[in-house]
């Protein structure tokens, strides 16, 4: 599960990796993001264990423009 800010969303997975279920979705942790102070990861390791990290957001939204404007321009 990911949580941003106040969004809650369940990602799709395969051991060691997480993703949105669908491009709505991805969409929308993107616009939490660029909205929020942090963001927290929470799961279940295949061997049981719990996983439960947090990540400050503060300059989120700077590095996704910076990111989209490169792609733009290697386009």
């Amino acid at each position: 599960r990911l949580t941003v800010g106040e969004r809650r969303f369940i990602l799709r997975g395969n051991g060691m990796h997480g993703w949105a279920g669908d491009a709505r979705m991805d969409a929308a942790i993107m616009v939490a993001a660029r909205t929020s102070e942090n963001m927290r990861v929470h799961g279940t390791t295949e061997s049981g264990g719990t996983i439960n990290d947090m990540y400050q957001l503060r300059g989120a939204a700077t590095a996704l423009d910076a990111a989209a404007l490169g792609c733009a321009i290697k386009g």
